[in-house]
């Protein structure tokens, strides 16, 4: 697959407002994330995500594991999030996803496709 996205992460143990910037991947069976500053990358098998999706009108995929993972959702914008929230956000999300729907969608698509390899592989190794 080798999709790559420059995106900013958010979960439970980063700053809501801001997130941390960096480099999405998507390889074989493996999402992993490398941020731009220092940190831990972080890396999550897809068969731990029980749903991928994108937040509507807006560019924003939102990754729920499994409850067994230390991280239950993390949400990956397209754009650096806007500080504010409300009504403001919501239009400047708009705008950004007029721009990066494919690539939100393009994301969507391959993780699913990837989980069904892997559900795949899986069986026929049983």
């Amino acid at each position: 697959m080798g999709l790559t996205s420059t995106v900013w992460m958010i979960h439970r143990f980063t700053n809501p407002r801001t997130g941390v910037r960096g480099n999405l991947t998507l390889d074989q069976s493996v999402l992993r994330f490398e941020p731009g500053k220092g940190g831990a990358p972080t890396s999550v098998r897809v068969e731990d995500i029980v749903e991928v999706d994108r937040v509507a009108a807006s560019p924003v995929l939102t990754l729920r594991l499994v409850p067994t993972h230390r991280l239950p959702e993390i949400l990956f914008y397209f754009v650096e999030p806007p500080y504010m929230f409300g009504k403001p956000t919501k239009i400047t999300l708009r705008v950004a996803d007029a721009f990066l729907h494919e690539e939100v969608d393009e994301w969507v698509h391959a993780v699913e496709t990837a989980q069904v390899e892997s559900e795949g592989w899986e069986e026929g190794n049983d």
